[in-house]
């Protein structure tokens, strides 16, 4: 499942607690490791583009230089940006998802009858370590501490509720299930994430593709009662659709979202809260285009945020005509990335690039200036980077140590 690349019907929520300054919290307790030096191949190899095709929907960098790429069969690292690419997929199974945390990586494979195995690293791709199957399909990973962390999954069935939180308070060694118990009567549809502020506060996501909402549920007792939160709707606004991928910043959680208007035009804001008597509060509003939208998300702090958005061109209804006309061409869908430095207050956007057959976005960004963006398609991956704040986007070709090869 695409956890950072969400159509306007679906939404996620997964949480992941970095500090207040831009250093994030590895969330494994029992090895603190730092990065260690990377002795580059002698004669590194040029990857064709052919080679990265359709394999990479995931990009996640920090501000180490540490970078990872993935997709459904491939896991790719460096951890410098001058460090060559090293290919680290610890198993050739399908892989559900990733969370990232500059050396530290979880990643969920796909195992027998509707189980995955959860493989850890704490090293880029060294060495790892797995838990035995767990059942259900992973939609959320939460980290609100280096040792306690938690994990949503469900059946997988989009027509009837079923979820399990699992807790662990060993880094990842051992996991607890508790069954999620909530009501959904009147809004339907299925959990879709999860993010915890604490190792007792958290919040869970659900949405419904019946009918086009979205809706949210707060615990402060590890999982065990989940109790339902309003959002406040902007003017002229008919509802979220989506709540999407988040993060934790200095004990704030910071929720993506998506809404329909009155006339049926998407909306993009940050849903934030910083007191709960205040309640959720949004953020500036980006007008999107008519659905389906696809959207990609970064947060380099709470004021710092980043997104990646497709202007899907509606196409007028063609006239008739008397004489043949040549074949009509699919024309190019502009690329928009949206960047704010107070919180999302002002917005100001950028168009890196134009594309047809977009099946995927995926933005991180490991500073202000530096980050990577990429474009799944129809039979192709393409993988820009930025140096200037998103000014200019550039191709990359990965290098791979020939070793592996």
């Amino acid at each position: 499942m695409n956890k950072l690349i969400q159509l306007m019907a679906g939404g996620i929520l997964s949480g992941l607690m970095i500090g207040c300054g831009t250093q994030p919290l590895a969330p494994h307790a029992s090895s603190h490791s730092q990065p260690r030096p990377h002795h580059q191949a002698a004669q590194p190899l040029m990857l064709s583009r052919s080679s990265i095709s359709q394999q990479l929907t995931h990009v996640s960098s920090s501000p180490t230089g540490a970078t990872w790429l993935w997709g459904p069969s491939a896991i790719w690292y460096r951890p410098t940006a001058t460090a060559s690419w090293r290919s680290i997929a610890p198993s050739t199974q399908p892989i559900d998802d990733g969370w990232i945390v500059g050396q530290q990586a979880w990643f969920a494979i796909q195992a027998k009858d509707n189980s995955f195995v959860l493989y850890h690293t704490g090293d880029g791709g060294s060495q790892w370590q797995k838990t035995p199957p767990l059942a259900g399909v992973p939609v959320g990973l939460s980290w609100p501490t280096r040792s306690t962390g938690f994990l949503l999954t469900t059946n997988g069935m989009y027509t009837s509720y079923h979820a399990t939180l699992w807790e662990t308070t060993t880094g990842g060694v051992s996991w607890k299930p508790t069954p999620v118990s909530i009501s959904v009567t009147g809004r339907g549809g299925y959990p879709t994430g999860v993010a915890f502020a604490s190792p007792m506060s958290g919040w869970m996501t659900g949405s419904s593709l019946a009918i086009g909402t979205a809706w949210l549920f707060h615990t402060t007792d590890k999982g065990h009662r989940w109790v339902p939160e309003p959002l406040p709707l902007p003017p002229h606004t008919r509802g979220f659709s989506s709540l999407l991928s988040s993060k934790g910043v200095c004990h704030q959680i910071l929720i993506p979202a998506l809404l329909f208007t009155d006339q049926g035009n998407g909306l993009a804001t940050v849903l934030y809260t910083r007191s709960p008597v205040r309640g959720w509060q949004y953020s500036s509003l980006i007008p999107l285009s008519q659905t389906p939208i696809l959207s990609a998300w970064d947060f380099v702090s709470t004021q710092s945020v980043w997104v990646a958005t497709v202007n899907t061109i509606i196409q007028p209804v063609p006239q008739p005509t008397i004489r043949p006309t040549a074949p009509r061409t699919q024309p190019k869908e502009p690329i928009l990335v949206w960047h704010s430095v107070d919180g999302g207050t002002h917005w100001t956007s950028t168009q890196p690039a134009q594309t047809t057959g977009l099946q995927g976005l995926s933005i991180s960004m490991s500073s202000s200036r530096h980050g990577y963006l990429i474009l799944t398609k129809t039979g192709s991956t393409d993988v820009l980077y930025t140096h200037d704040g998103g000014h200019r986007w550039q191709q990359l070709f990965i290098r791979s140590q020939s070793a592996e090869h």
